[in-house]
């Protein structure tokens, strides 16, 4: 009787030991499982984003702009504006959305505001940056931003002051001629310039703060430093060579 009890726990033993496999293969495989279609997931929408990017055109763009602002495609106004290259300026016709606002019109400088802060939001995610050179005269428009992304132009400009009669603003698009593309073939962008500073010894100083100005004659980014100095309005330089360094601008005397 002793030996067969002990051959029934010796069988149970065996039987609970089984089982624990079983199902410690089945835990493992169902993780497995589990991950490949997050993997699969995260693949796939990386693939749609740079999809994406890759076709954006005037019209997707033009409906995204519409999107921000709330504005539908029968609202669609045109201007020309004179794009500048590096050599000459190039007259455009541009399409998009434009805003007036009268003394009447409350709290239209916070409005001008957000309608500024929302579509240039959606340009910088689309992969716009800021064009290397200033726009040139137009017909009227002034206080112009222009921004790039592959064969497309995209402009904020805004017309009036806060004391002003009437306030306006407004977002137009264009396809880039092609003398117009060549023109920054092979020139640093910002968004490279700014990777570059961001790596350097300029941090050493302070952090970036505000936009970058391009300067067209010693081919050189500047980005303004979070440094304190007395009487110094310093600026990290980016080169086109890649080399960078730090320009204190200092202006007279340096108290000590």
């Amino acid at each position: 009787m002793k030996n067969g009890n002990t051959v029934l726990l010796i069988i149970s033993a065996v039987t609970i030991m089984i089982v624990v496999v079983i199902l410690n293969k089945q835990l493992i495989g169902s993780k497995e499982e589990s991950r490949v279609p997050k993997n699969t997931e995260k693949t796939n929408e990386k693939r749609n984003t740079e999809t994406e990017k890759v076709e954006e055109t005037l019209t997707s763009v033009l409906d995204k702009i519409g999107d921000a602002v709330q504005r539908g495609k029968e609202e669609l106004s045109r201007e020309t504006i004179n794009w500048q290259t590096k050599e000459n300026e190039v007259e455009l016709s541009v399409v998009g959305y434009k805003f007036k606002f009268t003394q009447e019109d409350a709290d239209r400088v916070e409005k001008v505001s957000n309608l500024y802060s929302s579509v240039k939001t959606v340009l910088l995610d689309l992969g716009f940056e800021r064009y290397k050179y200033n726009i040139g005269s137009s017909s009227r428009l002034n206080n112009v931003e222009p921004l790039k992304y592959e064969n497309i132009g995209c402009v904020i400009y805004k017309v009036g002051e806060e004391m002003d009669e009437f306030i306006e603003i407004g977002f137009f698009c264009s396809e880039l001629p092609q003398e117009v593309i060549s023109s920054v073939e092979g020139l640093m962008s910002e968004k490279d310039a700014r990777e570059i500073a961001e790596t350097s010894e300029c941090i050493n100083e302070g952090s970036l703060k505000g936009e970058a100005f391009y300067n067209e004659n010693s081919k050189t980014w500047w980005f303004d430093l979070d440094a304190e100095k007395p009487g110094c309005n310093p600026a990290c330089v980016v080169y086109e060579d890649r080399t960078v360094e730090v320009n204190w601008r200092c202006t007279g005397l340096i108290p000590e």
